[in-house]
């Protein structure tokens, strides 16, 4: 039996694929690619990675006959962290002006660089937007918090505690039982219903566990 593919591979034909749509040409798209995967496998990057990506754009297949840019949303997917800084601000604004430096090269029209970079701003406060495409992409970013726990544990929350290294428990455990609070404050966490009755259960479950745990 053949041995799936490499996510890196997998991504790097996506994002060819993608760019191939708009006549960009081949050595530019490659150096596109280097730069985000340069990025996104960075020393640093223990979740927001390739995996994070491949797992959302999975999430996100279903819905491509019902997205009003399908090339914007997908790009946004690639350029969402492409610029990931602990602590960062500015990280989603930095990444949307990245978009927007890089994909007119790749002859993607105006239009769609502008909902791309509006996309990836609007992951900074995931709030609900009543946009299709918005509210879907958000959701597709947050779908880890409802996996069943022991993915959650190991492969989001261990992860970002690897990502905050640079702090000490004393510090770290405050922040983080603000922002398990503040997602756990919301009337829901997911905005589409597929996403909402797929996910919010179990993530609010895991988000109580690991508060209690901290």
């Amino acid at each position: 039996m053949p041995e799936n593919p490499p996510v890196a591979a997998v991504l790097s034909h996506s994002f060819r694929q993608l760019a191939r749509e708009h006549g960009a040409d081949e050595q530019l798209i490659a150096e596109c690619w280097r730069e985000l995967a340069a990025a996104y496998e960075g020393a640093g990057r223990h979740y927001h990675n390739l995996a994070h990506l491949a797992a959302m754009l999975a999430e996100l297949a279903p819905f491509q006959a019902r997205a009003r840019d399908w090339a914007g949303l997908r790009f946004a997917v690639f350029y969402h962290d492409a610029v990931y800084e602990v602590p960062g601000a500015r990280n989603e604004a930095l990444s949307a002006e990245l978009a927007q430096r890089r994909l007119p090269a790749l002859g993607v029209p105006a239009a769609t660089v502008a909902r791309c970079a509006a996309l990836i701003r609007a992951t900074q406060h995931h709030a609900p937007s009543g946009d299709f495409d918005t509210d879907v992409l958000l959701d597709a970013d947050l779908a880890v918090l409802g996996r069943p726990w022991p993915t959650y544990a190991r492969h989001y929350a261990a992860a970002i505690r690897r990502e905050y290294a640079v702090y000490p428990d004393e510090v770290y455990q405050p922040g983080r039982r603000a922002v398990l609070t503040s997602l756990l404050a919301r009337p829901r966490l997911f905005q589409t219903p597929e996403f909402y009755a797929r996910y919010e259960m179990q993530a609010r479950e895991n988000l109580t566990r690991e508060l209690a745990g901290l």
